[in-house]
């Protein structure tokens, strides 16, 4: 997706400066929070024991994964009890199967996950009657790569989220600040990219607002030229 746009050029501290500007109907300066997503849900009563829950890490970078684990009590022989992990990405609206395993000394329990999205997950353990633990959140970054080459800045976003904004961001005394803004272009099913080109030297890097199901992303910083 292309966006239409002006070229502005210019002389900063002796340093020639080029800077891309959008148009208002193609880049919006403030994008809109994405919707909280509801609350996980608590253990349901009548289990015949209690099953705890945890993740770690509970926030990942696209591509990464977390461990789902925990331990099952309150019933007379917790060792080899069948386990279902369940899965429901972003909305959360539906469960479905992910895996099955077993507890182990002490009741004991871990899967590994790794989530393509947001994704809320629950642990059932097959005691009579059945015993489920409370829902917990891991939450996706997307992935950010930065390459830099002369005075172009270029890289891929993971997953694809083509025609969504991105931001160049330059180092300053205070931070970062945003220098240049604009949309991801498609780079195939799995990857969008986008591509500034920058005109004053410095220390730059690139993010990617968050949406309903990712968090935001970060490249790493570069020293420009």
């Amino acid at each position: 997706m292309r966006s239409s746009a002006t070229r502005r050029t210019g002389w900063v501290g002796g340093i020639a400066l080029l800077a891309i500007v959008l148009a208002p109907a193609a880049f919006t300066s403030a994008a809109k929070p994405p919707p909280k997503p509801p609350k996980p849900k608590p253990p349901p009563p009548g289990g015949a024991g209690q099953l705890s829950i945890a993740a770690s890490p509970r926030v990942v970078v696209f591509g990464r994964g977390s461990t789902v684990s925990g331990q099952l009590t309150g019933v007379p022989s917790a060792v080899g009890t069948a386990l279902v992990i369940d899965q429901a990405p972003y909305p959360f609206r539906s469960f479905n199967r992910l895996a099955t395993g077993s507890t182990g000394g002490g009741g004991a329990y871990s899967f590994s996950v790794t989530p393509n999205s947001n994704t809320r997950y629950r642990v059932t353990a097959q005691t009579s009657p059945p015993t489920t633990s409370a829902e917990i959140d891991v939450l996706v970054k997307k992935r950010v790569t930065l390459r830099a080459r002369g005075s172009r800045i270029s890289g891929l976003v993971s997953p694809a989220h083509d025609g969504d904004g991105v931001a160049l961001q330059r180092r300053g005394s205070h931070g970062y600040r945003t220098v240049a803004t604009g949309r991801l272009a498609d780079a195939g099913t799995a990857h969008s990219r986008y591509r500034f080109t920058v005109h004053r030297a410095g220390v730059y890097r690139t993010r990617v607002p968050a949406d309903a199901d990712h968090l935001t992303g970060t490249s790493s910083s570069r020293r420009v030229p």
